[in-house]
């Protein structure tokens, strides 16, 4: 399995060609960290037509305004099939809600609080 670390995660690649992002602390996503995030994605992109990406949202505390803009940025548009992100708490929940309610990315994405149900909408995205 490949695996790349950022300043504030780490990225994965599984056996279904899922880029799994995990952040190991509390963090707050920056123009920083989703600059390096998108590197990785694309570094971890085998096909060079998007990723299927699951985010475990534990431990995210926060996005920079910077951050949440770059989401529809061309590049980042380009770099993901689509997104799951796996809400477990009230807060993640939160972000989660927040993100997408004023963000509006060019690829689809939803929150799940299982992990099961998210891989398999992400199945189906490809």
């Amino acid at each position: 399995m490949e695996v790349i670390e950022t300043s504030n995660a780490i990225l994965s690649r599984n056996s279904n060609n899922i880029v799994c992002l995990k952040f190991p602390n509390k963090t707050t996503h920056s123009l920083k960290t989703m600059k390096e995030h998108l590197k990785a994605v694309n570094d971890l992109d085998q096909t060079n037509t998007g990723v299927l990406l699951l985010v475990y949202m534990a431990n995210l505390v926060g996005m920079t305004k910077e951050s949440r803009t770059m989401v529809s940025n061309v590049e980042m548009t380009k770099a993901h099939k689509a997104v799951a992100m796996i809400v477990s708490n009230p807060l993640t929940k939160l972000i989660a809600s927040f993100f997408l309610g004023l963000n509006k990315p060019n690829f689809p994405i939803q929150s799940f609080t299982s992990k099961d149900e998210a891989v398999a909408w992400l199945l189906k995205q490809s």
